[in-house]
């Protein structure tokens, strides 16, 4: 398997102990869809998107994300 390596955008990342104001730092997102799915083997009765999830972190870190307190919780930044 080969690694994604995901376009980088510019934000700041507010966290426990970090400087006040926060700097600007490259980083990376990645979003997760939540659906729900309700079924017997022959009929589906819910089929639905139900959500969705955008993790950020500094593009310079390896650590895990959120919990290990090396991301945040991120929103949508749409462009036309």
């Amino acid at each position: 398997m080969e690694r994604i390596f995901p376009p980088l955008s510019q934000g700041y990342m507010i966290l426990p102990g970090a400087p006040n104001p926060p700097p600007l730092v490259n980083l990376v997102s990645e979003i997760g869809i939540y659906g729900v799915l309700i079924c017997t083997p022959n009929k589906i009765m819910v089929n639905k998107q139900t959500g969705h999830m955008i993790r950020s972190k500094a593009s310079t870190s390896n650590e895990g994300g959120v919990l290990a307190g090396a991301g945040a919780l991120d929103c949508p930044y749409l462009l036309d």
